[in-house]
C-alpha cells in the first residue's frame, strides 16, 4: 500500500508526549512535596533552636541568684503547686508572660528540695517549655537543673 504522503520518521507522537507529561508532572509533585518537607523541618529546627536558647538563659538566670532566693523561689513555686494542684508555675526568670504569649510558647517550673542522709542545700529545677508549630502539632523541650547551697551547679 502506497501512502500519498510520506511518512515522517522525525518528530514526537502524541503518547509520547503524554509519557513525557505525566513523567514531568510526577516530577514537579515530587520537588514540591520536597520544598514542603524541607520548609517544615527548617522551622521545626527554628523552633526547637528558639525554644533551647530560652532555657539556657532561664538555667543561667536560676544560677545567677543567691541561696536564699532560690529557697524562695523553691517555697513560691511549691506554694503555687499547693494552691494549684495539677499545675505547674507558670512563670519564668527570663522571660515575661506577655514575651512567651508573643513566642505563642507556654512554660512550667516545678522545684523540689533534695535531701539525702541529712543532707541538704539542692534543689532541683525542671524547667519545659510547650509550644505548637503551623500544622498544630505540640512539641515539648525541657530542661533539668540542680543548684547546691556550695554554688556549684549541675545540667
Amino acid at each position: 500500500m502506497q501512502f500519498i504522503y510520506p511518512r515522517r520518521v522525525e518528530g514526537v507522537t502524541l503518547i509520547e508526549t503524554m509519557i513525557a507529561v505525566f513523567v514531568m508532572s510526577i516530577v514537579i509533585s515530587a520537588g514540591l512535596v520536597s520544598l514542603n518537607q524541607v520548609n517544615r523541618l527548617s522551622e521545626k529546627s527554628r523552633e526547637q533552636a528558639l525554644a533551647d536558647f530560652y532555657l539556657r538563659a532561664e538555667c543561667e538566670q536560676l544560677r545567677a541568684l543567691d541561696w536564699e532566693d532560690v529557697q524562695d523561689l523553691t517555697e513560691e513555686i511549691n506554694d503555687y503547686e499547693d494552691i494549684n494542684p495539677g499545675d505547674a508555675y507558670p512563670a519564668l526568670q527570663s522571660l515575661t508572660a506577655a514575651r512567651l504569649s508573643e513566642l505563642n510558647m507556654t512554660a512550667a517550673i516545678k522545684s523540689t528540695t533534695l535531701s539525702s542522709s541529712g543532707e541538704t542545700g539542692k534543689n532541683i529545677f525542671h524547667i519545659t517549655l510547650n509550644w505548637s508549630d503551623n500544622s498544630g502539632q505540640l512539641h515539648e523541650e525541657s530542661r533539668l537543673l540542680i543548684i547546691t547551697e556550695g554554688g556549684l551547679s549541675a545540667q
